[in-house]
C-alpha cells in the first residue's frame, strides 16, 4: 500500500490540469482496488490463485510462505512456474 500511496502522490503532483490529475487518480483507485495486493476475499478454492497472484505482483515473496505446508508451497511453485 506504500508503493501504491507513492504513486498516487506523483499523480497529483502532475503538472496536467487539477482536474485532469483528479480523474486519473480516480481511474487507478478503481483499477487498483481488483488487485489482490490491494483487497481480496479469500477461500479455499481461490486460495492458490491469490498466493501465485500476489507473488507475481511481488506483494509477498516465497519467504512469507515459510510458515505454509510442503505440499501447499510446492503447489504455489507449479502454479507459479506456468505463469512465468
Amino acid at each position: 500500500m506504500k508503493k501504491l500511496n507513492q504513486e498516487y502522490i506523483q499523480i497529483l503532483r502532475s503538472d496536467d490540469l487539477a482536474s485532469a490529475n483528479f480523474w486519473r487518480l480516480e481511474k487507478r483507485i478503481k483499477a487498483d482496488r481488483r488487485s489482490p495486493g490491494v483487497i481480496c476475499e479469500v477461500s479455499r478454492r481461490s486460495m492458490l490463485t491469490i498466493l501465485v497472484q500476489l507473488l507475481g505482483q511481488q506483494v509477498i515473496t516465497q519467504a512469507d510462505l515459510v510458515d505454509f505446508g510442503p505440499e501447499l508451497r510446492a503447489q504455489v511453485d507449479d502454479l507459479s512456474n506456468l505463469y512465468n
